[in-house]
């Protein structure tokens, strides 16, 4: 089955920052990207990004119509995310993630907006994880 896989991280990174993390221009920018998808017949996409309401799925499936949202929660120890972050975050946007990160740690263990949870806490390999979150997600 043709699908995409997209960060929407990418889909918000503007200078200056926008209000709420982007997210209003992530969800429009979401919405023109899966269009495109959908002209090559794509019939799911994979997102990475974090999901802080459940009032955001409909959200979601307003950009991406027809849409069956599911939210997988990828945990891993603090620290671990603390040294991902420091290898992956350079520049000007490094200590706003490092400061986001511990943030949203207690904020989505608040919500519980997931439908599953995943552990990526390095001792398996990516493809384990994505394996594990595609069977929960019943994409297997």
């Amino acid at each position: 089955m043709e699908h995409g896989a997209i960060d929407l991280d990418c889909l918000t990174q503007m200078y200056r920052p926008q209000s709420n993390h982007g997210n209003e221009l992530m969800f429009q920018s979401l919405a023109a990207v899966w269009s495109l998808y959908r002209e090559r017949r794509a019939r799911r996409l994979l997102v990475a990004r974090v999901v802080e309401h459940d009032c955001e799925r409909a959200e979601y499936r307003s950009a991406v119509p027809g849409a069956e949202v599911t939210v997988c929660r990828l945990t891993a120890p603090g620290g671990l995310m603390q040294t991902r972050l420091h290898m992956r975050e350079v520049g000007t946007n490094h200590d706003s993630a490092l400061a986001r990160s511990a943030e949203l740690d207690g904020i989505l263990r608040d919500a519980a907006v997931e439908d599953f949870t995943v552990a990526n806490d390095g001792m398996r390999s990516g493809s384990d994880v994505a394996r594990e979150l595609l069977t929960k997600a019943n994409w297997l």
